[in-house]
């Protein structure tokens, strides 16, 4: 569902991805819709910044992402014990990208990972390249401006999980 449509907006092809071809890694923090329990995700933080395979063995920091698409959110400030693992990966020369949340409209309506200072919040426009109504926002409450960039994130059409050949059209700053 979810996860297929955003990696296929990111990496698929004929027409569909932003970057085709592109290599990519996942992690899944999420149990289900809605349900990150703070374990998985810590697990999932500390492997982007030094993969192993399948078993959890083999670790190789050399294979750590440069860039990292965070496609959830929760509402509410800073998760301290997460913003550890951004600050992590930024040390680490990995680039924290995260969708600003759909919790607008509305000034101060960033969502978090969005809202840390160093992850790219990116926001959802419309085909008319206006601020979708359901994107967040800032400023942040240290008056910082959110979004960073925002990009079409309206009626994007990608590939679904229920089929090889399955494609859906859904809303979100995830899809930005």
């Amino acid at each position: 569902g979810h996860g297929t449509h955003v990696m296929g907006t990111i990496i698929g092809s004929g027409g569909i991805g932003v970057a085709p071809g592109a290599k990519w890694m996942a992690c899944k923090g999420c149990t289900t819709r809605n349900k990150c329990p703070q374990l998985p995700m810590m697990e999932c933080a500390q492997f982007i910044l030094c993969p192993s395979d399948t078993t959890g063995q083999k670790k190789d920091c050399s294979k750590a992402p440069h860039v990292l698409n965070n496609s959830w959110s929760t509402r509410g400030g800073d998760d301290s014990a997460f913003s550890r693992y951004i600050d992590a990966w930024r040390a680490a020369g990995i680039i924290p990208v995260a969708a600003i949340g759909n919790d607008g409209p509305g000034c101060g309506s960033v969502s978090y990972p969005g809202i840390h200072a160093s992850v790219i919040a990116v926001g959802s426009t419309t085909s008319g390249n206006t601020l979708s109504s359901f994107s967040g926002q800032g400023p942040t409450s240290d008056g910082r401006v959110k979004p960073d960039p925002s990009a079409p994130g309206e009626a994007i059409r990608s590939a679904w999980s229920t089929s090889d050949t399955s494609y859906n059209t859904i809303d979100g700053t995830r899809m930005a």
